[in-house]
C-alpha cells in the first residue's frame, strides 16, 4: 500500500469500524458482543412466549426474570403490584409454556443466555462507543 493515499478512503471505512466488533474488542469493550446476544434471545424469547404461548408481557417478563436478574419483588416494584400477584403470572407462565412445548419447539432454539448472578446488565446502552 506504499504510495497510496488513504486519506480518501477514511471517509468510508470509519463508519464501518466503529461498528465492528474487532474494533470494539481493541476498544476494551470485548463483552459487547456478548449482551447484544443476550439482549436478541431475551427478546425474542419474551415476543414468542406472548405470540405463540398465550403469555401477557407481565407472564413473559416473569417467566424470564432469571435472564436479567430478576427478582418476583423486583418486578413487583417495576410494575407497582403485588408479590402475589407475580407469582401468579410465573404460575401461569409456566403453565401456558408447558402447554406450548407440547405442541413443539416454542423458542425454535432460541435457548436463554444466563448473566453471571452479580452483573447487571444496562440495557438502555448504545449499540457503539464513538471513536473520540
Amino acid at each position: 500500500l506504499s504510495g497510496v493515499d488513504l486519506t480518501r478512503y477514511i471517509g468510508k471505512i470509519e463508519p464501518n469500524l466503529y461498528e465492528s466488533d474487532v474494533y470494539q474488542w481493541f476498544r476494551g469493550d470485548a463483552m459487547k458482543k456478548k449482551e447484544r446476544e443476550r439482549k436478541v434471545r431475551y427478546c425474542t424469547r419474551l415476543w414468542l412466549l406472548q405470540e405463540i404461548a398465550g403469555c401477557t408481557f407481565l407472564e413473559a417478563r416473569a417467566y424470564l426474570r432469571r435472564e436479567r436478574n430478576e427478582t418476583a419483588a423486583s418486578l413487583a416494584e417495576a410494575y407497582s403490584i403485588s408479590e402475589d400477584d407475580v407469582l401468579a403470572a410465573i404460575a401461569s407462565a409456566e403453565a401456558k409454556a408447558a402447554e406450548a412445548e407440547a405442541g413443539g419447539d416454542l423458542f425454535h432454539g432460541y435457548g436463554p443466555v444466563y448473566p453471571d448472578p452479580d452483573e447487571r446488565i444496562d440495557w438502555r446502552r448504545r449499540p457503539f462507543v464513538p471513536m473520540t
